[in-house]
């Protein structure tokens, strides 16, 4: 039930068809669905709480304290050194970059040009209008 409007939002065949493939250039060892989700999730835990700076807390081997750290260990769901690789390898496009020299534009949103269309493509597959709102179908 709680991830029923993520799953209606997040273009899943994006991720399988243009980030895993595209990550998995700069990866020394291939990300699959589920190991990109354990990494999703741990930065969507990480996100619930304030005041850990330092992501390291979270694979810290120290006893869990009150009074520094985090407050829970993300060790069982992904190593930290691999979580830090996933993270540097993560990209949103498998298109060249366009330069003004070769293809006579600029484009400032090219890193992300290509998941906005991949979520506006799944959004309108998924919405259907309803007067003058729209809401998922």
């Amino acid at each position: 039930m709680e991830f029923e409007l993520f799953w209606m939002t997040f273009p899943e065949d994006f991720v399988k068809d243009v980030t895993i493939p595209t990550m998995n250039n700069k990866l020394r060892s291939p990300l699959m669905l589920g190991e990109f989700y354990k990494w999703l999730g741990c930065n969507f835990f990480m996100a619930c709480f304030q005041g850990i700076l330092d992501r390291k807390c979270w694979w810290s081997k120290e006893a869990i304290s009150p009074y520094s750290g985090a407050p829970f260990w993300l060790n069982n769901a992904i190593s930290f050194n691999r979580y830090l690789e996933i993270t540097a390898a993560l990209r949103f496009t498998d298109v060249r970059m366009p330069m003004v020299e070769l293809d006579g534009y600029e484009d400032h949103f090219h890193e992300v040009r290509k998941l906005i269309d991949g979520f506006n493509d799944h959004y309108a597959l998924r919405t259907s209008p309803h007067g003058s709102t729209a809401w998922m179908s």
